[in-house]
């Protein structure tokens, strides 16, 4: 079958997926139109949970699968103890999946745990050796390897059948009998209409869609279900496979068996964007289940869309377009936490944060300001750079990524990197005394140490002053986590930022840790009696929580009773 690179209209095939011509990404609205499925609603999610009696999948939630046909009749057969079973399969064209292969099996994954049924996978060797240039031992032995993969997604052994078409035509009769039965209710214009065939196509072709609709069928496996032929099946896969089981459907019926049910997904996005699938024939469009995590970023930083505008003032005016940020939409499938996945999204949307994979995949920079502790606290020089040392121990055993994690005291790094002072003195020359004393309250009878400081706190908000990490790039952006009584210093940090050609850093403010005595204050390091230590024994821990921590009692013993009550 012939593929056009840039199709003037949408083309979605078993074969093919590519969004038309000007078009960002794939339109699955217009797809369950062309299709005839229909849409997975608020009221289907919320009888899925209650027959379940578990949440929905974030697959689910987040319209990763959005289309089905007759789920709600598996529903009700599940409510009615009647018997289905699952079917999803895989094409083995590579040595090994990429990560939008494995969407399908996650969530079968999940269906099977939920409804504790028997699942049935079918590896179609036979299809890649008609489809793709390899010989039938290659394709077999590729569906051997992708099993491991498969079976990796940790499914019940003892209710998962998975099977190559060609192992298991040549030792059940059941299978290959169903094959016939679909293909005599098949003509070859109907093959040619569902899946656009070709006269110059190859026979084998138009005669294998009946072998990967027979597996929906209960018949098809005796050993499993035995002479019932009457079980419903329900299957997960990609819209693009739709045309198999639309054909399966139309026959089902003629041949006494009951339709299959489907639920259909998106499709998991190529590196460079929503507009195509990851396609295993395109390792440059596919992260592979076997790529090294230098692979990975190396794809990431090479191939990926990034969903950013076309020139830096709209990028800064409308924020990330996440709907074609590839980075983010491959967060949408795999990271569950709905609450931070909105955040990134915000984040996003602002303009205010680096790409996707910089915000997950980054280099970290880690403070240690010794000088500024000297300037505040009756500290001598070398006992402050000593305590920034002991410090950095309780946070190396936090476990940040070793090769991606830089720490430095102020007290070393001012003395071997030029970068780093210059920055400061750019930033100093950028704010008046007047303008230091309104955002610190700084007085005049405050040494000018105290006054230069926040020039050095806000320095490594800047790329350009880590040029053994970051070489001569100063537009990498910059994500802060703080407490928010940090912000002073960045609000200064964003005000100077564009003076200085620097791109402004964002920020996340946390609240405060209590203080012992109550969250009218935070925990203080100044005031061992409102803290709790990381080197304070059990023993200190209990005795200051009984001696020091404020219980949220009321004043008197009949108030506290009465509130009780109430």
């Amino acid at each position: 079958m012939a593929e056009s690179s840039k199709p003037k209209e949408q083309v979605v095939t078993p074969w093919t997926a590519q969004a038309g011509e000007g078009e960002q990404k794939i339109d699955y609205d217009r797809l369950i139109v062309q299709f005839g499925s229909n849409r997975i609603d608020e009221s289907l999610l919320q009888r899925i949970e209650a027959v379940t009696k578990k949440p929905a999948h974030h697959f689910l939630r987040r319209k990763v699968f959005f289309s089905h046909r007759d789920v709600p009749d598996i529903l009700t057969a599940y409510e009615q103890n009647k018997p289905f079973f699952l079917y999803t399969g895989r094409g083995p064209s590579s040595e090994s999946m990429h990560l939008g292969h494995l969407i399908p099996f996650l969530f079968t994954k999940y269906l099977q745990d939920v409804f504790d049924v028997p699942l049935v996978i079918q590896m179609t060797d036979d299809e890649k050796f008609m489809w793709k240039d390899l010989q039938l031992e290659e394709a077999h032995r590729l569906a051997y390897e992708n099993a491991k993969d498969i079976i990796a997604c940790g499914f019940d052994v003892n209710k998962t059948f998975i099977f190559s078409n060609l192992d298991y035509m040549s030792c059940c009769p059941a299978f290959y009998r169903n094959v016939l039965r679909i293909q005599k209710c098949v003509t070859c214009n109907q093959a040619k209409g569902i899946f656009g065939f070709q006269d110059t196509d190859c026979i084998g072709k138009m005669a294998f869609p009946a072998v990967q609709a027979a597996p929906s069928f209960s018949s098809t496996f005796p050993d499993i279900f035995g002479d019932n032929k009457d079980i419903r099946c329900l299957i997960p896969c990609a819209i693009d496979q739709d045309p198999y089981f639309r054909m399966t459907r139309d026959v089902a019926p003629r041949l006494g068996f009951p339709k299959p049910a489907l639920l259909h997904s998106t499709f998991f996005p190529a590196l460079q964007g929503p507009q195509s699938k990851m396609s295993a024939s395109d390792p440059t469009s596919s992260i592979f289940l076997t790529d090294t995590p230098s692979q990975i970023k190396n794809k990431i930083n090479k191939y990926a869309f990034s969903g950013g505008r076309d020139t830096k003032e709209e990028h800064e005016k409308y924020g990330g377009n996440t709907e074609v940020d590839v980075s983010y939409q491959y967060l949408t499938f795999f990271m569950e936490d709905d609450e931070r996945l909105a955040e990134i999204k915000q984040v996003r949307l602002e303009g205010t944060a680096q790409y996707l994979q910089d915000v997950f995949d980054v280099p970290l920079v880690i403070q240690m300001t010794d000088d500024e502790k000297f300037m505040w606290k009756d500290l001598q020089l070398e006992e402050a750079h000593r305590l920034a040392y002991e410090n950095a121990k309780d946070i190396i055993a936090c476990g940040f990524d070793v090769n991606k994690t830089f720490i430095f005291s102020n007290l070393d790094y001012m003395s071997c990197c030029p970068a780093f002072y210059r920055n400061v003195l750019r930033i100093q020359k950028c704010v008046t005394c007047n303008q230091a004393k309104g955002i610190f309250g700084f007085q005049d009878t405050d040494c000018i140490g105290k006054m230069a400081f926040p020039a050095v706190q806000a320095a490594p908000s800047f790329s350009s002053t880590f040029p053994d990490i970051f070489g001569d790039n100063k537009d990498i952006r910059c994500l802060i986590p703080c407490a928010i009584d940090q912000d002073p210093y960045f609000r200064m940090t964003r005000d100077v930022a564009p003076r200085l050609g620097f791109p402004k850093p964002a920020l996340l403010h946390s609240t405060f840790f209590p203080a012992l005595q109550g969250p009218q204050s935070k925990m203080s390091a100044s005031d061992p009696t409102s803290s709790i230590f990381l080197t304070d024994t059990p023993s200190q821990i209990k005795n200051k929580i009984n001696k020091y921590a404020f219980s949220g009692g009321r004043g008197t013993k009949e108030e506290h009773e009465k509130m009780m009550s109430v």
